[in-house]
Protein backbone atom coordinates (compact mmCIF):
# COMPACT_ATOMS: atom_id res chain seq x y z
CA UNK A 1 0.00 0.00 0.00
CA UNK A 2 1.48 3.40 -1.12
CA UNK A 3 0.74 6.04 1.86
CA UNK A 4 1.76 9.84 1.72
CA UNK A 5 3.32 11.06 4.39
CA UNK A 6 5.80 13.41 5.16
CA UNK A 7 2.73 15.37 6.88
CA UNK A 8 3.19 18.27 4.19
CA UNK A 9 1.94 21.48 5.24
CA UNK A 10 2.73 23.77 2.56
CA UNK A 11 0.52 26.74 4.47
CA UNK A 12 -1.82 27.01 7.23
CA UNK A 13 -2.90 24.58 9.83
CA UNK A 14 -3.89 21.41 8.07
CA UNK A 15 -1.63 18.87 6.80
CA UNK A 16 -2.34 17.74 3.12
CA UNK A 17 -0.38 14.50 3.92
CA UNK A 18 -0.21 11.74 6.73
CA UNK A 19 1.65 12.41 9.73
CA UNK A 20 2.67 9.41 11.12
CA UNK A 21 -0.18 9.07 13.28
CA UNK A 22 -2.34 8.67 10.37
CA UNK A 23 0.23 6.49 8.91
CA UNK A 24 0.22 3.79 12.13
CA UNK A 25 -3.40 3.84 12.10
CA UNK A 26 -3.58 3.18 8.11
CA UNK A 27 -1.18 -0.11 9.70
CA UNK A 28 -3.41 -1.14 11.90
CA UNK A 29 -6.46 -0.86 9.55
CA UNK A 30 -4.67 -2.93 6.84
CA UNK A 31 -2.98 -5.61 9.16
CA UNK A 32 -1.77 -7.83 6.21
CA UNK A 33 -0.04 -4.69 4.25
CA UNK A 34 3.35 -3.67 3.72
CA UNK A 35 3.05 0.66 3.86
CA UNK A 36 5.18 2.57 1.39
CA UNK A 37 5.73 5.63 2.42
CA UNK A 38 6.34 8.56 -0.31
CA UNK A 39 6.57 11.99 -0.45
CA UNK A 40 8.58 12.39 3.13
CA UNK A 41 11.39 14.29 2.20
CA UNK A 42 12.79 16.80 -0.50
CA UNK A 43 10.41 19.72 -0.04
CA UNK A 44 10.26 22.49 2.87
CA UNK A 45 6.87 22.13 3.52
CA UNK A 46 7.61 18.37 4.58
CA UNK A 47 7.07 18.35 8.30
CA UNK A 48 8.11 14.29 9.33
CA UNK A 49 10.56 12.86 7.24
CA UNK A 50 11.06 9.54 6.01
CA UNK A 51 13.04 8.62 9.88
CA UNK A 52 10.52 10.18 11.60
CA UNK A 53 7.87 8.16 10.40
CA UNK A 54 10.39 5.10 10.56
CA UNK A 55 11.09 5.62 14.05
CA UNK A 56 7.83 5.90 14.94
CA UNK A 57 7.13 2.10 13.62
CA UNK A 58 9.80 1.18 15.42
CA UNK A 59 8.59 2.36 18.48
CA UNK A 60 5.08 0.34 18.12
CA UNK A 61 7.13 -2.47 16.68
CA UNK A 62 5.43 -2.70 13.25
CA UNK A 63 9.01 -1.29 11.85
CA UNK A 64 9.16 -4.40 9.54
CA UNK A 65 5.55 -3.37 8.09
CA UNK A 66 7.00 0.12 6.59
CA UNK A 67 9.27 0.55 3.38
CA UNK A 68 10.96 3.31 2.37
CA UNK A 69 11.65 3.31 -1.74
CA UNK A 70 14.53 4.47 -2.88
CA UNK A 71 14.18 8.08 -4.81
CA UNK A 72 14.59 7.51 -8.23
CA UNK A 73 13.83 4.12 -7.95
CA UNK A 74 11.05 2.06 -9.54
CA UNK A 75 9.17 -0.10 -7.55
CA UNK A 76 7.01 -3.26 -8.75
CA UNK A 77 3.92 -4.16 -7.18
CA UNK A 78 2.66 -7.44 -7.51
CA UNK A 79 -1.44 -7.73 -8.76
Amino acid sequence: MVVFAGSAQPRGAFHMTMDANDALETARAFPGATLFAAHTDGWVHFKEGAERLAAAFASFGVGHRLAAPEPGQPVLFAL
